[in-house]
């Protein structure tokens, strides 16, 4: 992809000039300029948008770098490389006088210019009428979006519509020149309004001027000619667009084989159809993880204070010693001279626990330094391992009993020190109720649907569903609502491809027989690392303070983001066998389901 969009040069027939000399005359202050500035910025992006989702590509013309990049004016408008048989002057208040006489020979010589609003007042930045002979002789397009599309229609290389007939307007396209040849490349410029259902329209692509089309597939490699028809000149070709398709065409010029652009009527997707209705075995990458984040703590010798988060316990504990808070405007540690600090904090967690948690490790940053007691018993800081990163290392620690249980950590605090989480590793579930956390029995068996209340809340890593299949040969499985990084399929043990975009499908070749299929879900560190306790409300910004937020975007309570295949996948062309071994019926569940498990 990246070599297509580098080659030749793009195919552009229509050029904007920047208005940002005219933004530069209403600088000021806010109380006298703001209102036009803010109505001049929304022309600006809204143009913008307008034009590229409307299917017309366009380059700006720079009014400073004009002279030097067109000499002298003409039609076609030759500025550098480029060419442009369409000028449009956006609402703009001043132009220079270099832009204006360039812009006078391109229109006296045939070139169509457009002015959007009214007529510019100012040249070079002061009062004048030499722009009044070019604005009266040019066509004048109201600012809105169907009169300048409607204007600009004859410079249209591309036109993408709906089957009702209605333009599209959330895909962008890359025409370009390539000696011989030509490429096309069209994706999806908006996130789709909903990540789980998929409109998936079919669209009517019409290319000005006929080509035979090479499909480069840039999710397989594959390269294989796409048909086409061929209408007044227009190449035409139809397909099913789902929300995350993209569309790379090498463009060969001259008819290929003309064919109907018409697709197929599909038939129903959800014909032959299981849906998979109970819990499932699943399996854990890594182990289970219970946040320690919030503690009691005391410093030096002084008093326990009450749970508190440990971020926020190093800002006060900095503030009594008088060091300097950890922030992002704080320069880095290494530029701050080594010390021995001689200051300690003791942090004390309770755990209750509903059963005898065996073969546990502690993560923990900087061990060495650490003091550790469980449950009384002091516990030796000596690591054999990592997790997630080499700096948090991992202590083995001794089981905890059914109950309360109460972990102590001491460590020094200094300028340079940097406390952070405590990281629980084992085989365990975790129940979360507010602040309250609580370890459960460990997690084996899993429904569909979000894994932070069964036991996984702060679980990071991958998650791997298993289930039988009952096929008589290929077969599809779809999984059409998930919360991860990519979902990998594997058949028998043996990876059959991945799961990542929509349609959320993948096709399976398969004996017949019965089968395990795996689910295997890529977990992000979002639930164990990220700002949980972040509102994520419309201020949430990427940046070391906001994991220090506070007032309304602060919650003690953690604030999770849904993880798992939240929907039961859907297997299509094989059965799924009842573990209950009661029948399905075909193409669907029965209606009435009694079991609860």
């Amino acid at each position: 992809l990246n070599t297509a969009l580098t080659r030749g040069k793009a195919v552009v027939r229509a050029a904007v000039l920047h208005p940002v000399e005219s933004y530069w005359l209403c600088l000021g202050p806010a109380d006298r300029t703001q209102s036009v500035r803010q109505q001049m910025d929304a022309q600006f992006t809204g143009l913008a948008e307008l034009l590229l989702f409307g299917g017309i590509d366009f380059d700006y013309l720079c009014e400073a770098r004009l002279p030097e990049q067109c000499p002298e004016g003409g039609f076609p408008l030759r500025v550098g490389e480029m060419t442009y048989r369409t000028v449009i002057v956006p609402p703009v208040r001043t132009l220079r006088r270099t832009t204006l006489e360039r812009l006078e020979a391109f229109q006296r010589q045939g070139g169509r210019l457009i002015f959007l609003g009214g007529q510019p007042d100012y040249v070079d930045a002061e009062p004048s009428g030499l722009a009044a002979e070019l604005y009266a002789c040019s066509i004048r397009v109201p600012f809105d979006a169907s009169s300048i599309l409607d204007a600009l229609e004859e410079d249209r290389l591309l036109d993408i519509r709906q089957e009702d007939g209605a333009r599209t307007d959330r895909l962008l396209y890359q025409l370009r020149s390539d000696g011989d040849c030509g490429w096309l490349f069209v994706c999806c410029g908006r996130n789709p309004e909903s990540p789980d259902v998929d409109p998936a329209p079919r669209l009517r692509f019409r290319l000005k001027g006929e080509y035979a089309l090479e499909l480069y597939d840039t999710m397989t490699g594959d390269i294989r000619s796409l048909p086409a028809s061929y209408e007044k000149g227009w190449t035409v070709w139809e397909r099913v667009w789902h929300m995350h398709d993209s569309l790379l065409l090498r463009l060969i010029p001259g008819r290929g084989a003309d064919v109907p652009a018409s697709l197929p009527v599909q038939g129903n997707p959800a014909a032959g159809q299981d849906v998979i209705l109970h819990r499932v075995e699943v399996s854990l990458s890594e182990p289970n993880m219970l946040l320690l984040d919030l503690a009691e703590y005391a410093l030096n010798d002084g008093g326990y204070f009450p749970l508190e988060e440990l971020l926020r316990i190093d800002n006060a504990a900095r503030r009594t010693l008088g060091l300097p808070l950890r922030r992002k405007e704080v320069c880095q540690p290494y530029l701050i001279e080594p010390e021995v600090p001689k200051d300690r904090l003791r942090l004390r967690f309770r755990i209750p626990s509903e059963l005898a948690a065996e073969n546990l490790l502690l993560g923990i940053e900087d061990a060495a330094s650490a003091r550790i007691r469980l449950n009384g018993g002091e516990v030796p800081s000596l690591p054999e391992g990592w997790y997630v990163d080499r700096c948090i290392e991992t202590v083995p620690l001794p089981a905890l009993h059914p109950g309360e249980n109460l972990l102590e950590i001491e460590v020094p605090i200094g300028r340079r020190t940097n406390l952070e989480c405590f990281y629980l590793l084992g085989d365990f579930g975790v129940r979360v109720s507010g602040v309250e956390k609580t370890l459960t029995a460990p997690v084996r068996r899993l429904g569909w649907g979000d894994i932070v209340s069964q036991g996984l809340p702060f679980y990071t890593g991958n998650l791997t569903y298993r289930f039988e299949v009952e096929a008589a040969g290929d077969f599809t499985v779809r999984v059409p609502q998930y919360r991860g990084a990519l979902v990998k399929v594997l058949l028998d043990g043996r990876e059959a491809g991945n799961i990542a975009f929509s349609p959320y499908s993948l096709r399976i070749a398969a004996e017949p027989g019965r089968h395990l299929v795996e689910l295997r879900l890529y977990g992000t560190r979002r639930n164990g690392f990220a700002q949980l306790h972040h509102t994520q409300g419309v201020y949430f910004y990427q940046s070391p303070n906001s994991w220090r937020s506070a007032g309304d975007l602060w919650s003690y309570e953690y604030c999770f983001k849904p993880v798992g295949i939240l929907k039961s996948p859907e297997i299509i062309g094989a059965s799924v066998p009842d573990p209950r071994g009661r029948r399905r019926s075909p193409g669907g569940p029965q209606q009435h389901i009694t079991d609860r498990s």
